[in-house]
């Protein structure tokens, strides 16, 4: 619900939902070792003459391309593989949703999987792919819907499980 917000959160989500999960996962796994711990984090955060991921970046001593992807790593694997976020149980907190709420990846069993997807800016597709039997050596293609290169600002990252 919006709960009378106008700001730039879709209404069909919780009000700043996201970013409050993406500050709780950076508190989680470098609020501890931050000189005053998560308190001061958050105060030197709010403090920051830095604007949005600079601030995380600032904070956190890491490039937001690394930390976004550890986070879109961790809400697809928390609860369900391994403890990805300390405070929370994001796959527990996503059973509560609609099934049309959910974060859930696309599945694939077969040999030569193919996905294709829009991904806005900030994003993220999942592919859950388990062939059957054993299989050699995989490659993956990205490409753009013109069969281009993605532009640079683009990244894949992979969570291997067994």
């Amino acid at each position: 619900a919006s709960d009378g917000n106008d700001g730039p959160c879709p209404s069909s989500r919780l009000v700043y939902g996201v970013p409050a999960t993406l500050l709780r996962y950076v508190l989680d796994h470098w609020g501890l070792d931050f000189p005053g711990g998560e308190t001061a984090m958050m105060r030197h955060m709010t403090q920051s003459p830095a604007g949005g991921y600079a601030t995380l970046e600032d904070a956190t001593g890491e490039d937001i391309e690394v930390l976004l992807t550890q986070f879109g790593s961790a809400l697809m694997t928390d609860g369900r593989y391994f403890d990805s976020l300390l405070s929370w149980d994001v796959d527990d907190i996503f059973s509560h949703l609609p099934e049309t709420a959910r974060l859930e990846p696309y599945r694939e069993l077969g040999y030569e999987p193919t996905l294709d997807v829009s991904v806005r800016g900030g994003s993220t597709a999942y592919l859950h792919w388990t062939p059957a039997g054993t299989h050699g050596p995989t490659s993956i293609r990205l490409r753009s819907a013109s069969d281009g290169a993605l532009p640079g600002h683009m990244v894949l990252w992979l969570v291997r499980l067994r």
